[in-house]
C-alpha cells in the first residue's frame, strides 16, 4: 500500500464489525447455555475423553466454530493495511491476533471442551460483542463520535478480564485434576503478559490524550 491511496471500506467495515458483534453475542449465549450458565468455569476436573454424550459433542463443536471466528478476526489487520492505518497495528494488536488462534487450537486439541478455554470464551465473547459494536458504529463516520465516549471502558474491561484470569488461575492450579501443563502456563504466563500489555496500551493511549486535552485548554485560557 506504500504507493497507493487508502481504500474507503465504509460499507464493508460496518457490515463486518456489526456481524462480528452479533456473532460474539451468539457465542456468549451458547457458552452460557451449554455450560450451566457459566457454573462449569469452577469445575476444575478435566472432562473425560470417553464422554461422547450429545452435550459434550455440542460443547466441542461450539469450541471449534469459536476458534474459526478468531481467524475471521484477522481480517481486521488487513483492513487497517488497506486503509493505511499503521498506527492501529500496535504490538499488542499483532501479538493478540497472532497468539489467540494458536493457543485456542492447542487447547482444543488437548481437551475439546476444556474449562480454561470456556472461561476465555465467556469473557472474550462478551468483550468482543461490545468492542465490535463500537467499531461498527464508529465506521458510520465522524458524526457518531459524540455518542462513542465509552471507548476507554472497553480497554478497562479487557484489563479486568485478565485480572480475573489470574485470580481464577490460582484456584485452578490449586484445585485442578488431570489438566495438561499447557493450561497452567497459559493461565499465568499469557494472562500476566496480556495484563501488562493492556495496561501499557491504556496508559499510553488515554493518559496521553488527557495530557493533550489539558495542554489545549491551557493554551486557550
Amino acid at each position: 500500500m506504500a504507493g497507493r491511496e487508502p481504500y474507503r471500506l465504509k460499507p464493508l467495515l460496518i457490515g463486518y464489525n456489526l456481524f462480528l458483534s452479533l456473532w460474539n453475542a451468539h457465542f456468549l449465549y451458547r457458552f452460557l447455555v451449554l455450560h450451566r450458565w457459566g457454573a462449569d468455569v469452577f469445575d476444575f476436573r478435566r472432562p473425560s475423553f470417553e464422554d461422547h454424550s450429545p452435550l459434550a459433542l455440542e460443547q466441542i463443536s461450539l469450541q471449534h466454530v469459536y476458534l474459526l471466528s478468531k481467524l475471521v478476526d484477522l481480517f481486521e489487520t488487513i483492513f487497517f493495511v488497506l486503509r493505511k492505518k499503521p498506527n492501529q497495528i500496535t504490538a499488542l494488536h499483532t501479538y493478540h491476533h497472532f497468539t489467540v488462534p494458536i493457543i485456542g487450537f492447542v487447547s482444543i486439541r488437548l481437551v475439546g471442551n476444556s474449562r480454561p478455554l470456556l472461561l476465555f470464551g465467556l469473557c472474550n465473547s462478551f468483550i468482543h460483542t461490545i468492542m465490535y459494536g463500537y467499531y461498527g458504529l464508529s465506521a458510520f463516520g465522524p458524526h457518531m463520535q459524540p455518542y462513542l465516549w465509552w471507548k476507554r471502558y472497553i480497554t478497562q474491561i479487557q484489563i479486568i478480564q485478565f485480572a480475573i484470569f489470574i485470580v481464577v488461575g490460582v484456584a485452578f492450579v490449586t484445585l485442578q485434576t488431570g489438566h495438561h501443563w499447557f493450561y497452567l502456563t497459559c493461565f499465568f504466563g499469557q494472562s500476566s503478559l496480556y495484563l501488562v500489555l493492556f495496561i501499557r496500551f491504556y496508559l499510553k493511549t488515554y493518559k496521553q490524550q488527557q495530557q493533550q486535552q489539558q495542554q489545549s485548554k491551557r493554551k486557550v485560557a
